[in-house]
């Protein structure tokens, strides 16, 4: 009988600990890591997209046409992204800045020779969970776009 006692008490926790690590992982905000499927401390990646050729039937690589390089915070969001021409030079880059939430409050795109093209700010109020329901986004200084979100939560 204790044996039965002892199992069912180990049995219990195991699956209160359990189902407190899938809530967890339910309530965690995706990342941009989480958004292009990437596991791990990722801190920066490079792509090479090449213009792709048919020849004999088979698909290889042409020339390269764009060369991003992103990198990420520690949190897993991209905190810049450059991208390179297939000579090798910056074509442009992104800047983005992002508050204690991890929400993207400023997104900045600056040409080559480092002048800035655009940069939009983001404003949010959130709720008493914590979600953002109203983001305003700003273009330059003005207002361009107010999103507003209703959330129902369980009970």
């Amino acid at each position: 009988m204790r044996l039965i006692k002892s199992l069912s008490i180990v049995v219990l926790a195991l699956l209160t600990i359990a189902s407190c690590s899938v809530s967890q992982n339910k309530e965690r905000k995706k990342t941009d890591l989480d958004e292009m499927d990437l596991k791990g401390k990722v801190k920066s990646v490079k792509e090479s997209e090449y213009k792709a050729v048919n020849k004999f039937g088979e698909i290889e690589k042409g020339e390269v046409q764009r060369e991003p390089v992103y990198l990420f915070n520690t949190e897993g969001n991209i905190t810049e992204l450059a991208e390179y021409n297939s000579d090798g030079s910056l074509d442009k880059k992104w800047i983005y800045k992002y508050d204690d939430k991890g929400n993207k409050v400023e997104r900045a795109w600056y040409e080559s020779d480092g002048s800035l093209n655009q940069k939009y700010t983001y404003e949010y109020e959130y709720d008493k969970q914590g979600n953002w329901i109203k983001k305003i986004t700003y273009w330059s200084t003005t207002p361009e776009d107010v999103t507003e979100r209703e959330i129902e939560y369980y009970d």
